[in-house]
Parts: structure tokens; C-alpha cells; sequence
């Protein structure tokens, strides 16, 4: 939450940067409704099943809030999300400490945003993002009992959980690293191309093209 906070200023400050950032709520929320929606069609408990039906509606709903917000701020990115299918690589208990884990950042998230959006001036953006931090607070509420269900114990929760931002971590830092080694590509073909360049050069002047039939 101390870091929504202090991003919030650069995050909001602009209808532009606003809508960026809106925009990419908006695909976050499609894709977890993806996923949930395979989760419902994977778990073998009929209970859970409702659960995560439930779960993806308001997911979709969060969605569309936002993907709409995005566009009233001057957005035109899309807005549809990729699931990932966490259930099958992740196992119902690692699927649910993820979403666990993703609800509780997500309502500490939304409400620092909130908090700054009404400071603003934008009551509107404030009490979206408010309703919002609402339902994710229930998400985290279901998904944390489901957890200890699934895992038997407190302690088993817990322990899924740090697997669960243990694994977040090693994405995040795979993602970014593939993102480096685009980046890392370009920047050294460029600077090769030009600490090659006074060689071909030099080549050009030393032995000049000639036109027509060269002479054995």
C-alpha cells in the first residue's frame, strides 16, 4: 500500500498516464476472469465451481469499469486479457494462493489509488476504484478460507502462499528479463553498426565500386 501511494502522484497525474494505467487494470481483470472461469470448469468441487463463477462475473464487471474509465480519460489501447490457465500449471492450491495473493495487493492497491483520486479532485475515478477495493476485499476473503480448506491448516496456507509469491517472483523476473535481452539486443547491434562503420568506410575508399565488366 506504501508504494501505490507513492506511485499514485506519477500514476494519476496525468489523463493520459491515468488512462495507461486504468487500461492495464482493465486487461488484469479480463485475464483473471479467463482463468477463473477454467478454474470453475477444472475443480472437481461443485461449491468451488459457484465460487469462481461468481468470482469471474465480478472480474468481468471490474473489467469493463475500467476498460471504461480508461477510455473517458483518452484511452484507445485494448483492453482483453490472456489467461494463463494457473489451475492446470499451478494445481488448485497453487491457483488459489495466487488469487489470494493478487486479491489482498489488489484491495491495498485500489485503496491508496482512491485515497489519492479524491485528492485530486476526481470523485468519480475515487469511488470506482473504492467499489472496486470493495469486492476484492470479499475475493480475499473467500479464496484465504479456501486456502486453509485445501491445504488443512493455517500453517499449510501460509506455506502456499510464499510458494505462490516465490513463483510470481521468478515470472516477473523471467518477463523482465526477456523484455532486457530485446533491449540489450538492439542497443548492441546499434552501437556494432556504428564502431563498424569507419571500417566500411575506409573499405569503400580503399577499393571503390566499379561499373561494368571488372577485368580478370
Amino acid at each position: 500500500m506504501r508504494l501505490a501511494s507513492l506511485l499514485a502522484p506519477f500514476t494519476l497525474g496525468s489523463p493520459r498516464r491515468r488512462a495507461r494505467l486504468l487500461a492495464a487494470f482493465a486487461r488484469a481483470e479480463h485475464a483473471s476472469m479467463l482463468d477463473l472461469r477454467l478454474a470453475a470448469a477444472a475443480t472437481p468441487s461443485p461449491a468451488r465451481q459457484a465460487a469462481y463463477l461468481s468470482h469471474a462475473l465480478d472480474e468481468e464487471r471490474h473489467a469493463r469499469t475500467f476498460a471504461a474509465a480508461a477510455r473517458e480519460n483518452g484511452g484507445s489501447d485494448p483492453v482483453l486479457g490472456d489467461a494463463e490457465d494457473l489451475f492446470a500449471r499451478r494445481g488448485e492450491l497453487g491457483f488459489l494462493a495466487f488469487v489470494h495473493h493478487g486479491e489482498s495487493r489488489g484491495r491495498r492497491q485500489f485503496a491508496a489509488l482512491a485515497t489519492r483520486a479524491e485528492r485530486l479532485g476526481d470523485a468519480r475515478l475515487a469511488t470506482t476504484l473504492t467499489a472496486i477495493a470493495t469486492d476484492e476485499a470479499q475475493h480475499e476473503s473467500y479464496t484465504g478460507a479456501l486456502l486453509v480448506e485445501l491445504s488443512g491448516s493455517e500453517a499449510g496456507a501460509r506455506k502456499a502462499l510464499r510458494r505462490a509469491r516465490a513463483w510470481e517472483a521468478w515470472r516477473t523476473f523471467r518477463r523482465v528479463g526477456r523484455a532486457m535481452a530485446g533491449v540489450v539486443w538492439t542497443v548492441s547491434m546499434t552501437l556494432l553498426y556504428f564502431a563498424l562503420l569507419p571500417f566500411v568506410l575506409l573499405v569503400l575508399v580503399a577499393r571503390p565500386a566499379r561499373r561494368g565488366l571488372v577485368p580478370r
